[in-house]
């Protein structure tokens, strides 16, 4: 009857315990970050009355006599399954999805403390810190070594510190163009077609102009001509029936050269030493059916703007080829870059169609005028992909031929021969990527400067953080990067982690070490920003087991009552 009597005393201190594990979930139903806890129970050491036998030939074996001692807890675990999620709203409040918990420490102390409230903000020292208690939250924080943040490999507190309240500027060193080339522009070559008759005799010509780019001097118009015949497009003279007409802003006429030297290449690009001497001598002839037609070329300044091609007097009916200089055959593009102190300039770039599947370009310098930052062709595939684009040496680089920059280059201190020097920034050097431009048939050419990747200096204005738990700067320059990143700690056993006050755990012997390392670096867990976890406890099933343990303690009570009637039957036997 006292065996009875004790076991009814263990059960009902066994859910009596149980009771207060279900109390003290009830209490943390909203507490942010907390895990609930549960109980298990076991039975107690028994009481062997007899021992088992084993069969023999006279009888069979029999079980063993025991009595059960009552019961005892067998387990208090802590159940880290995921909490639901709360939005507030508030950037600095943090949830962990998945595996793992926030690093805390107190101080200078060694001891480190876990938890999956992220309840953060800065304090006064721009600290990050746990709002529940000040304590310091760890993760790497960023360095800036020469003018770019990099995040250290050492686990510290995370600090805004005074450096990462300033962006320093950062020069261009690249521009990336996409877009399209119309394949249906216009070249840039005018073709005009006149007729002139002597005698009865008469022959179509076809004038046929292009236009030549001089990179060292880009003030210049240079249009090379040509005297063809309709009927095949061959020159009515090999010898002089062609040359070269330099023309000023108006399109009147300035100079007339010979074609000898000129635009080897065939690119329209007038390389070094390609510019022939003054030597046309102002006319030229053809021969058709007998009859010479003599034609005569413009060369003085009085020439109207329109360039004119007439017979001379009496030997036929004038006529007129007029050059085309409304530059349809141009596609303009611009882009503001920055120089090493962060003062923007901007780029202008011009493509002209040279060729069928060939565009020129060319940039001119920002700083010099009359001066090209950098040139060169884009030549495409019949399907319109880029094929070869060629980039040649900067006519604005100082150095000897041979050793200048390939690609665009100015310099902001010495522009031209006068040296203002407005700034102290470093020259200017740029790489261009085409990989970008296509060349199709629209109704326009949209190639542009997508990107660059200069900046200009910026201060601070707000802070956020990204699923991979990186602290991002928000700067007045548009711009963003990477202050710091927050750590996280797996356990191989989060159960035997040992609680500590205000939802937070420390390492025990039973919970494994702790692997710190950056959020999702093994893809198992990510932060959502703006948001808490809230407790994982499940109000029904608390209630259900409190039901349970309630009832379990009733009938715990009834064995001791029992017990305690049946204890006063045998005292009244003496009576």
């Amino acid at each position: 009857m006292l065996r009875s009597m004790f076991s009814g005393v263990a059960g009902m201190n066994n859910n009596q315990v149980w009771l207060d594990i279900i109390g003290n979930n009830i209490a943390n139903v909203n507490t942010v970050g907390y895990k609930t806890g549960r109980v298990t129970f076991e039975d107690m050491l028994n009481q062997t009355l007899e021992g088992a036998s084993k069969p023999s030939p006279e009888r069979g074996g029999t079980n063993a006599k025991q009595v059960g001692l009552g019961s005892a807890v067998a387990s208090m675990q802590t159940v880290h399954t995921q909490g639901s999620m709360q939005s507030t709203g508030k950037n600095m409040d943090l949830a962990i999805q998945g595996d793992g918990f926030f690093v805390l420490k107190q101080g200078e102390k060694e001891v480190e403390y876990y938890t999956r409230n992220g309840s953060f903000g800065l304090d006064s020292e721009r600290n990050l810190v746990s709002l529940s208690n000040g304590y310091y939250v760890q993760g790497y924080t960023g360095k800036i070594t020469e003018g770019v943040m990099e995040l250290g490999d050492t686990i510290q507190n995370i600090k805004i510190t005074e450096e990462m309240k300033t962006m320093a500027p950062s020069a261009t060193n690249i521009l990336t163009l996409e877009g399209n080339l119309n394949a249906q522009s216009k070249l840039a070559i005018s073709n005009v077609s006149t007729t002139v008759a002597r005698a009865g005799v008469s022959q179509e010509i076809v004038f046929r102009f292009k236009h030549l780019f001089d990179p060292n001097n880009p003030t210049k118009n240079y249009y090379k001509w040509e005297a063809l015949k309709a009927e095949d497009n061959t020159l009515l003279n090999a010898t002089d029936g062609q040359g070269v007409l330099e023309v000023d802003s108006d399109g009147k006429f300035l100079k007339s050269y010979t074609t000898a030297g000129w635009d080897a290449n065939n690119d329209g690009i007038l390389e070094t030493g390609e510019i022939g001497a003054i030597a046309h001598g102002g006319t030229f002839s053809f021969t058709k059916s007998g009859q010479t037609f003599n034609i005569g070329v413009p060369r003085d300044a009085n020439a109207p703007a329109a360039i004119s091609f007439t017979p001379v007097a009496g030997e036929g009916e004038a006529v007129k080829a007029v050059l085309n200089k409304t530059y349809e055959y141009q596609h303009m593009a611009s882009e503001g870059v920055y120089d090493s102190l962060g003062k923007a300039h901007t780029v202008p770039m011009v493509f002209e169609r040279i060729e069928t599947n060939t565009w020129r370009w060319y940039s001119n310098n920002p700083l010099e005028s009359g001066k090209i930052a950098g040139y060169g062709t884009l030549t495409f595939k019949s399907n319109g992909s880029l094929d070869d684009p060629k980039i040649y040496e900067s006519p604005s680089d100082p150095a000897a031929a041979g050793s200048k920059y390939k690609g665009i280059y100015f310099d902001p201190i010495n522009p031209g021969s006068t040296p203002p020097a407005t700034n102290g920034a470093s020259p200017l050097k740029i790489v261009l990527d085409f990989s970008k431009i296509v060349q199709y048939a629209t109704q326009s050419s949209t190639a542009d400067i997508a990107t660059q990747n200069g900046v200009p200096s910026g201060n601070l204005d707000g802070i956020k953080v990204n699923s991979e738990g990186k602290i991002v700067g928000e700067y007045s320059n548009g711009r963003e990067r990477e202050l710091a990143q927050i750590i996280l700690a797996n356990f191989p056993n989060p159960s035997g982690l040992t609680k500590e006050k205000g939802t937070m755990f420390r390492e025990s012997g039973n919970s494994g070490t702790g692997v710190k390392e950056a959020v999702g670096k093994r893809g198992r867990s990510s932060l959502l920003a703006g948001t808490l976890e809230m407790s994982n406890v499940d109000l029904t099933q608390e209630f259900t087991n409190m039901i349970i343990a309630q009832r379990a303690f009733s009938a715990n009570a009834r064995i001791i009552t029992t017990s305690d009637q049946m204890i006063q039957e045998v005292t009244a036997l003496k009576r």
